[in-house]
């Protein structure tokens, strides 16, 4: 069971072959990545669950979750498919699912009162990525008026969801000094609100590990 509890200005994302980056930026991204995954859990998503038996990974997205965050959600979910081939398909059948992505008013059932997000196994087996619905938080600078959502929010989804395939907090501790989520949506260390993309480099080389 995994526990998940920015300075404004122009921000520029880095591809991972990036060749202006220096060996020491590619070094220390890759020992990040590394140290990254989590064994234990990936052995259980490969070999103590039926999570593979048709050699995919089905995502349900809850229809509850207000749908700004479900539409991010499996954009999200996309974006992880498509930079890392790891074999998700989106399924609208809930119980055909092997990762359920949803939200919850509290934590009661699990004896947790702190957590903003909570990724963990269910007793029939399903993963499950979650978060308060009290994160639902949206920033109404949307120049229509519409809900647009917030990027602690978006880290927050995203770093639930890469629990459930594997993904660790850095070197085993979110609050890990050295790191903050300019570096992997894994960390608790918020440095940088102006992050559109949550997901790190180091994220996807993680997850290209393990799915690759």
């Amino acid at each position: 069971m995994c526990i998940n509890c920015e300075s404004g200005g122009f921000h520029t994302e880095e591809s991972l072959n990036d060749g202006t980056l220096s060996d020491q930026v590619l070094s220390r991204r890759q020992h990040l990545a590394n140290n990254l995954v989590d064994d234990t859990w990936v052995n259980y998503i490969k070999q103590g669950s039926d999570n593979l038996d048709d050699n995919k990974i089905e995502m349900h997205v809850s229809d509850d979750i207000p749908q700004p965050f479900k539409t991010y959600a499996k954009r999200m979910i996309r974006k992880i498919n498509r930079q890392t081939e790891t074999k998700i398909k989106l399924t609208k059948v809930k119980e055909q699912a092997d990762i359920l992505v949803d939200d919850v008013d509290n934590y009661d059932e699990f004896g947790i009162d702190d957590a903003n997000g909570l990724a963990f196994a269910s007793d029939d087996g399903k993963l499950n990525a979650t978060w308060l619905s009290s994160e639902n938080t949206c920033d109404y600078n949307n120049r229509r008026g519409k809900c647009k959502v917030w990027n602690y929010t978006k880290t927050l989804i995203t770093h639930e969801i890469l629990h459930t395939l594997g993904i660790s907090h850095p070197f085993g501790n979110g609050n890990t000094e050295g790191y903050n989520n300019t570096d992997t949506a894994m960390s608790y260390n918020f440095f940088d609100y102006g992050i559109k993309n949550p997901l790190r480099p180091a994220d996807v080389m993680a997850l290209q590990s393990i799915w690759g």
